[in-house]
């Protein structure tokens, strides 16, 4: 998720400079572009709080790791 704000900052950069180069239809490409990408992410990161909250709320579902309980406590039971 780190690579979203440098692309931002570095799509900002190049977008003000063509702006004062006198190529307006660049920056605002840029700006609808910024608008639309953080639209998604605030649309995606609801979605994957709403999955999380109603996994959440499921009775019986195993938390833990399988894998370390089997492997390194060498045990078949889970539950």
């Amino acid at each position: 998720m780190y690579k979203i704000p440098i692309r931002f900052i570095l799509d900002g950069i190049t977008a003000w400079k063509d702006l004062f180069s006198g190529n307006s239809i660049t920056f605002k490409a840029v700006f609808n572009a910024h608008i639309a990408t953080s639209k998604m992410v605030v649309f995606w990161q609801k979605k994957i709080n709403k999955l999380k909250q109603s996994f959440s709320q499921l009775k019986g579902v195993y938390t833990g790791s399988i894998v370390w309980q089997y492997f390194i406590k060498k045990t078949n039971q889970v539950f």
